[in-house]
């Protein structure tokens, strides 16, 4: 009998969010007869133990825009407002990340991968922060998948680093053209929308207990947005048509259903601000984060 074919899937997001539940949707799903996946991770062990019926590592990458608080200062100094210091500082920390931070990366996923055989290296979200893991899959000499669910920037540094991945999984039409302006030819692109797991969703679940908990009336007209309270996931604009719904609605109720995220603290204080501010507290609801 054939055995499976061990996977490496390397995860580098920093928080909770859309792409490591995608990825837990992708385990779930892939035939264990004919593949065996091993994931790689930074989400809190007991989050993978509960959510990832395969191997996996807690591991948390380094990330240029999260780790950077020793680079914001040494910027901030005035002598590092000369061009040419400035370029040479750039410079220097380039040279610093590729060699003390993404090669003892690499070499970690390397060694993971060696360990399990790995036939094929899965980087989830985007590539351009994952030159770790395509270096791995190199070191490894194994296909690279890249599953793009986020827009890259198209410079010179992402589309060197997309000719380097074997084939791209774009999860709409809008990243597929992203990928389109990075020079990716059509044929390395695949379209897989992201999908759900219907088992989750009972319809002959009540709802009753969410109505009591929240005092929403049988016949009264509720709306919401979900997603981590995020200034790119337009929370505040949300708010401000929940107001010009009101308006015409009063007895509406809008809901935030989530949780300030990635240390935006000062972004959901704004946001709780601005509703307090048009007195619209009893009509917009924050929940925070629900299962």
């Amino acid at each position: 009998m054939k055995m499976p074919a061990p996977i490496l899937l390397l995860d580098n997001s920093y928080s909770f969010g859309g792409a490591i539940n995608s990825l837990s949707n992708l385990v779930k799903a892939l035939d264990k007869e004919k593949f065996s996946p091993v994931v790689v991770s930074g989400q809190p062990p007991d989050f993978l133990e509960k959510h990832f019926d395969c191997s996996w590592y807690h591991y948390k990458p380094k990330l240029p825009w999260v780790d950077n608080a020793v680079f914001e200062k040494i910027k901030a100094i005035p002598l590092f407002k000369i061009k040419v210091l400035q370029k040479a500082l750039y410079i220097s920390r380039s040279v610093y990340w590729l060699f003390f931070i993404i090669f003892p990366e690499a070499f970690k996923y390397y060694a993971i991968g060696r360990t399990h055989k790995v036939a094929m290296v899965h980087l989830n979200n985007i590539f351009g922060s994952q030159l770790s893991g395509i270096i791995s899959a190199k070191l490894l000499g194994v296909p690279c998948v890249a599953h793009l669910r986020d827009f890259e920037k198209a410079g010179f540094f992402n589309r060197c680093l997309a000719k380097l991945i074997d084939q791209h999984i774009a999860i709409s039409t809008s990243i597929r053209d992203n990928l389109a302006m990075l020079e990716v030819p059509d044929e390395k692109i695949s379209i897989i929308y992201d999908a759900i797991d219907l088992d989750e969703f009972d319809t002959d679940v009540s709802s009753k207990y969410l109505l009591d908990e929240f005092c929403i009336g049988k016949d009264q007209k509720i709306f919401g947005i979900f997603g981590r309270v995020l200034a790119w996931k337009g929370t505040r604009e949300f708010v401000l048509a929940a107001a010009e719904v009101i308006k015409r609605i009063p007895e509406a109720m809008a809901f935030i259903v989530g949780s300030e995220s990635d240390g935006d603290k000062e972004y959901a204080r704004e946001v709780n601000l601005l509703v307090n501010n048009m007195s619209l507290q009893d009509r917009i609801v924050f929940t925070g984060y629900r299962e």
